[in-house]
């Protein structure tokens, strides 16, 4: 059996509408053909095997839910890695990270790192490396250490 993934490329949101028998032309779930449920839902859906599908439209959307890293408290850094067991519960770079571990959507996982007494926390791709994610975590450590080396010279500047 060869799968094709149905998606309506004008509004894509990380999911497929159904599947496609190439063997048999019916979509699954249903008696229809290709051309049917296509004009069912407007005329515009395409169908890719999932290598393309995975790589050229999951993962770009996947890298656009992933925001920015934002400081947390340690009430909720302790309560998410208490609330389920920790995906990936590993020491990167001298932070103590893991991945809350319920996936949020695909492979991308809510996840938390702290460092002398700061918590973090973002949504990130699981399968990526610790390299990677160790990269990213210590430009944290370089925003934070400008941020209060401002804060000085504002402080500073201040005084005189």
């Amino acid at each position: 059996m060869s799968t094709r993934y149905i998606f309506n490329p004008d509004n894509f949101d990380g999911t497929c509408l159904t599947t496609i028998d190439t063997n048999t032309g019916k979509i699954a779930y249903t008696q229809l053909n290709w051309d049917e449920y296509n004009a069912a839902h407007g005329g515009n859906l395409q169908a890719l095997e999932w290598d393309d599908f995975y790589h050229n439209w999951i993962k770009p959307h996947e890298l656009k839910l992933q925001g920015e890293w934002i400081e947390c408290a340690e009430a909720d850094y302790d309560e998410m890695l208490n609330i389920l067991p920790p995906l990936k519960y590993r020491e990167i770079n001298g932070f103590e990270t893991f991945f809350v571990g319920e996936a949020t959507t695909g492979t991308l996982f809510q996840m938390y790192a702290c460092k002398n007494g700061k918590y973090w926390t973002a949504l990130r791709d699981a399968t990526r490396s610790p390299d990677d994610l160790g990269k990213e975590l210590l430009e944290l450590v370089k925003v934070d250490l400008s941020i209060e080396r401002l804060a000085v010279c504002d402080s500073n500047r201040d005084a005189a």
